[in-house]
């Protein structure tokens, strides 16, 4: 024997037992989790574009990573929340989320997951320019003085641009150079092999022979055998926004013999990474720039690296917005 309903009830049975398993599926849906952070992301979102030259010398891979934001609320009290960083295509677009906004306007550290893998930074909020919020991942250097390249780097651009970064009008950096002869030897020569040597195995050459440039660096010459330091590089002219236009690597009568004349090479390849902007002393005596006098015949893999760095990166940006979640002690 079967038991069912008269067709009047039986369809509003049905009707009343579909309403109850869809609310029930709606609460399940709310409650479940999804892997999805909880809060909308905030806007804007923020792209920075890192060019073909920059994304390739940081060999940029595509993919995301995870970060958090902090910053403060208008009562001054710490608010913090997730943030995503998407690489992909030469540009980093960042999300953020969290159910507390950032100040407006105010600051923001932007700290990764992995501070291995990136720099964290401070950005401003809202955002002004996207170049503040590029990222920049670390990167390893051989020598133990510093913790990563961008350690090197900053430490190298403090003491005339305080790491801001500053370029030059154009690339390569033209040089006039004409005989200078110099008792034995000829200091002009000893230039152009410097030159050679920081151009070698470079993508694109730094440095040019221009003997009709109206700017860029330029031999000048002091007969003096007691000029102190025998070399250095001086910047003579600067536009508005204190961009170089013109400097002098200034040489005294000190290398006059065939006997010195390597010294003399290593001391042009010395001031010809100050001309590349790398204005600070080094800590690393395997360095052209070691704070004590250049030893070496070549500059380093750091240093070249270094000056590339300098002249990929966005003009104005500040590199005090960058430092390292875990240091390295030399």
């Amino acid at each position: 024997m079967t038991w069912s309903l008269p067709p009047h009830k039986s369809r509003a049975y049905r009707t009343r037992w579909l309403l109850i398993l869809l609310v029930a599926a709606g609460a399940c849906e709310r409650t479940a989790p999804t892997g999805a952070p909880d809060a909308p992301p905030l806007s804007p979102l923020v792209t920075a574009d890192y060019g073909d030259s920059l994304a390739a010398f940081l060999r940029l891979k595509d993919g995301s990573s995870r970060w958090t934001w902090h910053g403060a609320d208008a009562t001054g009290d710490s608010v913090c929340g997730a943030a995503e960083l998407i690489v992909s295509d030469r540009r980093a677009t960042w999300r953020l989320r969290g159910d507390a906004r950032p100040p407006t306007p105010g600051q923001l550290r932007l700290r990764p997951a992995d501070p291995d893998a990136w720099h964290h930074q401070v950005v401003s909020w809202p955002p002004g320019t996207a170049d503040s919020w590029l990222p920049l991942p670390r990167q390893a250097v051989d020598s133990p003085a510093y913790a990563d390249l961008l350690d090197l780097l900053q430490r190298l651009t403090t003491a005339r641009f305080r790491q801001r970064v500053i370029h030059w009008p154009a690339a390569p950096l033209p040089i006039v150079a004409p005989p200078t002869p110099c008792g034995e030897i000829d200091l002009a020569d000893c230039l152009a092999e410097a030159v050679a040597l920081w151009n070698v195995g470079e993508p694109a050459p730094l440095f040019a022979p221009v003997p009709t440039a109206d700017w860029g660096l330029r031999l000048a010459y002091i007969p003096d055998p007691a000029l102190t330091p025998r070399l250095a590089l001086r910047v003579v002219a600067c536009d508005n926004a204190g961009r170089p236009l013109r400097a002098e690597i200034v040489a005294g009568a000190g290398y006059a013999t065939a006997n010195v004349r390597k010294y003399a090479v290593r001391g042009m390849l010395h001031e010809l990474a100050h001309a590349r902007l790398l204005w600070g002393h080094s800590e690393d005596r395997r360095h052209l720039l070691w704070k004590c006098g250049p030893i070496v015949d070549a500059p380093s893999n750091d240093e070249r690296r270094a000056a590339r760095l300098w002249a990929l990166l966005p003009e104005g940006l500040d590199l005090h917005a960058y430092a390292r979640s875990t240091e390295i002690d030399p």
